[in-house]
């Protein structure tokens, strides 16, 4: 009786822990982006850590969504790059579209690039 106990219990724990395993689809990516450009601190020239800006990428709604007062407005264009930043994998202006290519890459590490008016932010989209 405890042998049965021991392997029904064996036998749940290993199908829960593959389940486990596998996991569930992801539905958002959270990238971190930093201004290309640094302030300088003070005269020294000392410069300051850049405060990273959150950017959300929703695969559910195929939007983007960026943490910071009216930027998500003044986007010109998004663009994806390799690892190495040498060559652009897309540019887009539709985040949508975006979003959809982003979705059909395979695994890997890519640079973001948000363009604005105003500036650049990068950062790293981990897949």
């Amino acid at each position: 009786m405890k042998k049965s106990f021991a392997s029904i219990l064996l036998f749940f724990f290993c199908i829960s822990y593959s389940l486990e395993i596998f996991g569930q689809p992801v539905d958002s990516i959270d990238v971190n982006l930093y201004n290309s450009e640094h302030e300088q601190h003070n005269n020294y020239g000392h410069r300051k850590s850049p405060r990273p800006i959150l950017c959300r990428i929703d695969f559910e709604s195929s939007t983007i969504i960026i943490d910071e007062n009216g930027l998500s407005e003044d986007v010109l264009a998004y663009e994806l790059w390799d690892e190495g930043g040498r060559y652009a994998i897309t540019v887009s202006s539709d985040e949508t579209v975006f979003v959809e290519t982003i979705k059909s890459l395979q695994n890997g590490v890519y640079i973001l690039k948000v363009i604005t008016i105003d500036k650049t932010l990068k950062g790293y989209l981990y897949l």
